[in-house]
């Protein structure tokens, strides 16, 4: 009996004790992990003082008068100068034909990247270190393409990285030439240039301009020269209707056309209310954001203002060519009228000390005040001017974590 009670008295401690060891540990946890502040990174950015908008892109340009016929291979992009009888497009019986010449000419590429990834004056002075800067700095820019969403250069990007790579195994010896795969890459080209049924044409351009593929059937409807005479009932009709309109509904039949420059023009509506901050002559940027975040300089031709309307139109002028732009026709559009540049603080982190504008940042166990140089302010956030050469980080840098949620803060404050 005396057993049985030391027993269970034996249990309930070490019920007990693990109860007691488990808060322990649990309190432990929470006092090393849990911190009173809360912290957020800030970042430099860029805020525009911008009207938000639809409006019609004006080019002047001519539909080639050729209609597609066979497989057409396009030898140049879109946005790019041509002259008078050079060659836009390859055209091909079939599309195998075609696709096997788009191999022969990837395989051309491929061969070029290896000669001169071997060629003893490429790696000569080369080093593992300066071909893995080079690797590391052409991904970056690749990223940054990417985000920007601008695909054009992949190609190119894909042979610099295979010839970097190609490179790096010569230098560290994985390698000691290509001259075997050089070999096999140019018996693969032989048999398929063999394999082609007929030698393709070329298809040329008939005047000098500026090539688009995109052909949408308001070439002839709108010129620059007319830009001023659009109205605002137009504007309305084709900004509803640029849903149900099939935006290339010519380029199935025509091969493309020819711009003829390259400056275009913008109508765009624009409410009264921010009309008034337009005027004829200034600068502004225009941002298409459904093509990415390309900034393009315009200037402010004319602007139709009656302030007994609710709707006004403003006429734009650039004289930037490029992919997009040939693309263009009814958009959505930013006029940036004025940016300002500087670190974004959210205004939950800003604080005051000794009449000091500022915000405290956390660096490890400790709290340091800096200051705001405000460039401009919102309901949530204030932009601080950039001090670069603030040896002493008297003023807020870009990547500081500062606090946005914590009590009794002062500076050089040490924190748990």
């Amino acid at each position: 009996m005396i057993i049985s009670v030391n027993s269970k008295i034996i249990k309930i401690i070490s019920v007990l004790l693990s109860v007691f060891i488990i808060l322990y540990v649990i309190t432990q946890a929470v006092s090393f992990f849990y911190s009173p502040y809360e912290t957020e990174t800030v970042f430099e950015t860029t805020i525009n003082n911008s009207i938000q908008t639809s409006g019609l892109v004006i080019r002047d340009e001519t539909v080639i008068d050729q209609k597609k016929q066979g497989v057409l291979s396009y030898q140049i992009p879109n946005g790019s100068k041509v002259s008078k009888n050079s060659v836009i497009a390859m055209r091909y019986a079939t599309e195998q034909d075609m696709l096997t010449q788009s191999k022969i000419e990837s395989i051309t590429k491929e061969i070029d990247v290896l000669t001169e990834a071997q060629r003893k004056g490429a790696t000569i002075g080369a080093t593992l270190d300066s071909i893995t800067t080079q690797l590391n700095e052409t991904y970056l820019q690749l990223m940054g393409d990417l985000n920007n969403n601008a695909l054009d250069d992949l190609e190119d990007y894909k042979l610099n990285i295979q010839e970097l790579i190609s490179k790096k195994h010569i230098v560290i010896g994985k390698q000691t030439d290509y001259n075997t795969k050089i070999a096999s890459l140019q018996a693969e080209q032989k048999e398929l240039k063999s394999s082609i049924q007929s030698k393709p044409t070329s298809v040329t351009a008939e005047n000098s301009g500026y090539f688009a593929q995109t052909v949408d059937g308001y070439e002839k409807q709108f010129r620059c020269a007319d830009a001023d005479s659009v109205s605002i009932d137009t504007l309305n009709q084709l900004v509803a209707q640029k849903k149900e309109v099939d935006s290339n509904k010519g380029e199935d039949t025509y091969i493309g056309k020819l711009i003829d420059s390259f400056e275009w023009k913008l109508v765009a509506l624009v409410n009264k209310t921010d009309i008034t901050s337009i005027k004829v002559g200034s600068s502004v940027r225009l941002i298409f954001h459904a093509y990415g975040d390309t900034e393009y300089e315009a200037t402010v031709d004319s602007v139709d203002f009656n302030k007994d309307r609710e709707q006004n139109t403003v006429v734009l002028s650039c004289n930037v060519m490029d992919n997009n732009i040939t693309r263009m026709r009814i958009e959505d559009v930013e006029i940036a009228k004025s940016s300002v540049t500087g670190i974004k603080v959210p205004k939950k982190a800003v604080r005051y000390e000794n009449d000091e504008l500022g915000v405290y940042e956390k660096i490890r166990q400790k709290l340091y005040f800096r200051k705001i140089d405000k460039l401009y302010e919102t309901d949530d956030y204030i932009i601080s001017k950039i001090h670069e050469d603030d040896g002493d980080h008297e003023y807020v840098h870009q990547y500081d974590d500062v606090v946005i949620k914590g009590k009794d803060l002062y500076d050089k404050k040490p924190v748990g």
